[in-house]
């Protein structure tokens, strides 16, 4: 069974290798790699989505809750969920009208400065969010189990050592 589910990406790599032999330089184990990655990724947000969608929500909302759950008193100024979420502040007022719609989080200003905003998430938010979580955390580990504890250690640190080569290349 698990040989017929790596059909996906062995169509893949069958067609990388078959352009790699036109090339002597090419880069083949390094795309394959690259490939992998971007193909592991999309199967976890498949995932990830499937389980979204049962709820009817999107990554988007469900990752503004999760920011704002992760906060003391789990409140947040909308210009803080702008910069971590890295989207403008119209998306983002177009994410909390939709999140107050659903009664997940309130909008409220201080006596102090009415012109400062904050998000809190609501109860209602939390029990979603409790709701929605078991699943989410079960697919998770049910793949990382694949790896030992050891594994975990090593994939974090070629991950971060990848990661910071890549920055590189965007500054």
């Amino acid at each position: 069974m698990n040989e017929n589910k790596n059909l996906s990406f062995q169509s893949i790599e069958e067609k990388i290798r078959q352009y790699a032999s036109r090339y002597e330089d090419y880069p083949l184990q390094a795309m394959l790699m690259y490939r992998m990655h971007v193909h592991i990724h999309h199967k976890m947000q498949d995932a990830r989505n499937a389980i979204l969608k049962e709820n009817d929500i999107n990554e988007t909302l469900f990752m503004a809750l999760i920011i704002i759950d992760s906060k003391p008193d789990r409140v947040i100024q909308p210009s803080e969920l702008s910069s971590i979420l890295g989207s403008s502040r119209t998306h983002i007022t177009r994410i909390a009208d939709e999140l107050v719609a659903r009664g997940w989080i309130e909008r409220y200003s201080t006596e102090q400065d009415r012109r400062c905003l904050f998000l809190k998430l609501t109860e209602s938010g939390v029990n979603f969010l409790a709701k929605i979580s078991p699943k989410q955390f079960a697919n998770l580990n049910h793949v990382w189990s694949a790896l030992s504890f050891e594994e975990h250690i090593i994939y974090e640190k070629l991950s971060r050592k990848l990661l910071s080569k890549i920055e590189e290349l965007t500054l």
